[in-house]
């Protein structure tokens, strides 16, 4: 096989899937809630002729820290072994970049003796920093009760499209009132899409890591990309009510809301 000049032969080929398959192993996953912890695989044994400059696809590490370590020993492995490109990209890259200039791993501080405990965890908090910012909720619900917008820019939609709002007190308020549940669900209700599409993946991406030794525990690692989150720099806010018309916002221009996220788990 011919890439840009370069020949590339059987051998190398099967060098770069083997690196191929140490990323997904130690970072991704499979599956439509991958980026939510969903989908993770693992390597139970290192497989017969695995490439010796590939890093090993098994997990040594029994603690966060000896985690921490293991995956950045082995993203420098494989970066020497592949001729990735050295610098950064010159400008915020359409898609994600694994290079220390666009991306940030993290590895929790703290253990759990089960995936589900652990996955809860970073759940809950994930739920507690989306609440804690109000200003979006307060704006859309503005939107859906007077038909006005009171700010140009969802900061929470950086954590993924479509994004959902539902007005709990709102449609209790309706209801109260007589109005017959699925009209009040449709007055209490809105989506956020993008111009064009249907959504945008999160750029951060938790994750559940399975640490060794006995008894079982897990950690959980973080990542974000910072790539283009939009190709516009629209959103379409789109009430479920159709007596209000969709308005037009500004997409969120950085990852500051998911750099105050981390702050907010390293408080945790």
């Amino acid at each position: 096989v011919e890439v840009q000049g370069e020949t590339i032969s059987v051998e190398r080929s099967f060098h770069y899937a083997a690196a191929a398959l140490w990323l997904l192993l130690r970072l991704g996953g499979v599956g439509a809630r991958v980026r939510r912890g969903g989908g993770i695989l693992r390597s139970t044994e290192q497989p017969t002729g695995w490439p010796e400059s590939v890093p090993s696809p098994v997990s040594r590490a029994a603690t966060p820290d000896q985690l921490a370590a293991e995956l950045a020993a082995g993203l420098n492995a494989i970066r020497r072994s592949v001729p990735w490109q050295t610098s950064a990209p010159a400008t915020v890259s359409s898609f994600d970049v694994l290079h220390p200039g666009a991306c940030q791993v993290f590895v929790a501080d703290r253990t759990f003796p089960t995936w589900w405990e652990a996955l809860d965890w970073a759940g809950r908090l994930l739920q507690e920093f989306r609440r804690s910012h109000v200003g979006d909720a307060s704006a859309i619900a503005q939107l859906l009760t007077k038909g006005r917008m009171t700010v140009r820019r969802i900061q929470r939609a950086v954590l993924g499209l479509p994004l959902v709002f539902f007005f709990k007190s709102m449609f209790e308020e309706l209801t109260a009132k007589g109005v017959p549940d699925s009209d009040a669900r449709r007055k209490a209700s809105a989506t956020i899409v993008p111009q064009h599409g249907l959504g945008r993946a999160s750029p951060l991406i938790v994750r559940v890591a399975p640490l060794a030794g006995e008894p079982q525990q897990y950690a959980v690692t973080m990542l974000l990309f910072r790539s283009r989150f939009l190709p516009d720099r629209q959103m379409s806010v789109r009430p479920q009510d159709r007596s209000v018309r969709p308005v037009w916002v500004d997409a969120p221009e950085n990852h500051a809301l998911i750099d105050n996220w981390f702050d907010f788990v390293r408080e945790e």
